[in-house]
């Protein structure tokens, strides 16, 4: 079943539980909820307080939530996006994966209909088939976190990363080879990658879509 939703970052201006009142108010089913620091951290001390508050507006509005794990300057206050799971450094591609993790539990709270994630964007100084192990390790390691607690995971393609069409998709998840990995499906970067029409690109890939 599809609802209609919209992004909580277009609500930076807005506390979040405003910003998911508002949306239900004016006919939204479904919001997705980007972790930054104003809406859900993951670190903040009173986060259960923050997912408890959340998840009963939004039973309240019935509505539907997908956490989104985008954020510019969340892991990194100096560098956007960064760490990345294709990082050189060990460290860095170990933070991004356990903020994944972190947000596939936040996902399991709230009933999330999935949690979306991009592979990242390969440094010049990395090997691109090594940052390919990199990201496939990583997916499966998050694949065992979303199975342990009963979530949808959607990657999605993005014009410059490493996994940038939707060929790309396919071939990872055919190496990856597990059912909790879906794909997060931005039209407007299906645009600019792919051939066919934006009909096709869905029809094609309904059965792997978690999030549009």
């Amino acid at each position: 079943m599809f609802r209609l939703g919209y992004n909580t970052n277009g609500f930076k201006g807005h506390p979040l539980l405003v910003a998911i009142a508002i949306l239900a108010d004016i006919g939204y089913r479904s919001v997705a909820i980007t972790i930054d620091h104003h809406a859900i951290n993951p670190w903040a001390p009173d986060i259960d307080e923050q997912l408890s508050a959340v998840k009963r507006l939004l039973h309240r509005k019935q509505m539907r939530c997908v956490i989104e794990t985008g954020a510019g300057f969340l892991l990194d206050p100096w560098n956007k996006h960064q760490p990345t799971l294709i990082s050189a450094a060990p460290q860095g591609r170990k933070r991004r994966l356990d903020f994944l993790k972190r947000a596939v539990e936040i996902a399991a709270c709230l009933d999330a209909e999935a949690v979306s994630f991009w592979a990242g964007q390969p440094a010049d100084e990395v090997d691109r088939k090594q940052a390919r192990t990199w990201l496939v390790e990583a997916c499966r390691a998050l694949c065992d976190s979303a199975e342990r607690h009963d979530v949808a995971l959607a990657l999605e393609p993005e014009p410059g990363m490493l996994v940038e069409s939707l060929s790309d998709y396919a071939r990872l998840k055919a190496e990856i080879g597990h059912h909790r990995f879906g794909l997060a499906l931005d039209l407007g970067h299906a645009h600019l990658t792919e051939t066919c029409s934006l009909a096709e690109v869905v029809e094609t890939y309904r059965d792997d879509i978690r999030t549009i």
